[in-house]
């Protein structure tokens, strides 16, 4: 029998889906290629080629200029950078995979990445700093997750196919249960400390890209259901 839980399940090598193994994967080699393939001069072209550059946006109107958007995602400033968000990426990314199938699983991802991006460039069109990571897209999962109060479908089976269960919440419902409060919250005072305290990274190239955080949770958050074809996912 399959339980409707909200908490967070078992993390083992059968419940990460392929498509989730991909992406990391691609993640991967986003990161180590240009490191350690390519000289100090293509590496900062790839750099400026896949990351998002909002002054490019305004100024250059060209196809890579608008591709970055969602390319951003697939790249990381460093070793640290890249593993946090693979672990948010596995913890938050698999049960919505298996929810969604694996298309649809990437459409959201690239949806939330480009949100994600722009919102970054509404703050600042002119900025020149360019934007890398894929935790807009893992902001957009958080907000995805909420959408379904965090619960999980189990299965008992030897996979244990574990993924986000029952219908999608309103938005006022999911607002409200306790769980999603706290999540949220705990997200939200992150990034209030992000922009408040620089010992959290705010000033210099790698600062904190919090409108971009900001702008795939409320992607993720509003829009789930579009990715969701479900019988079940209907709101209540």
């Amino acid at each position: 029998m399959n339980k409707l839980t909200p908490r967070r399940s078992e993390l083992n090598p059968f419940n990460v889906p392929p498509v989730v193994v991909i992406c990391v994967v691609i993640c991967g080699g986003f990161f180590i290629i240009p490191r350690y393939f390519l000289s100090d001069e293509l590496q900062r072209l790839f750099l400026l080629e896949f990351s998002f550059i909002p002054w490019k946006l305004t100024m250059i109107h060209s196809p890579m200029s608008i591709l970055s958007l969602i390319t951003s995602s697939l790249l990381h400033a460093n070793n640290s950078h890249i593993i946090n968000n693979m672990i948010w990426l596995v913890i938050f990314g698999s049960p919505l995979a298996n929810r969604l199938n694996p298309w649809r699983f990437l459409a959201f991802w690239m949806f939330t990445a480009f949100i994600a991006s722009m919102t970054f460039y509404i703050f600042d069109p002119l900025s020149t700093v360019p934007l890398l990571g894929a935790s807009g897209a893992i902001s957009g999962m958080l907000g995805g997750a909420a959408r379904y109060g965090f619960r999980h479908n189990d299965s008992t089976s030897f996979y244990n196919r574990s993924e986000f269960a029952g219908p999608i919440l309103s938005i006022t419902n999911a607002l409200r249960m306790p769980i999603v409060l706290s999540f949220i919250g705990f997200w939200l005072l992150v990034n209030v400390l992000i922009v408040s305290l620089p010992v959290f990274g705010t000033q210099g190239p790698d600062q904190i890209a919090w409108q971009a955080h900001l702008g795939g949770l409320l992607a993720g958050f509003l829009f789930v259901g579009i990715f969701d074809q479900r019988r079940d996912a209907t709101h209540k």
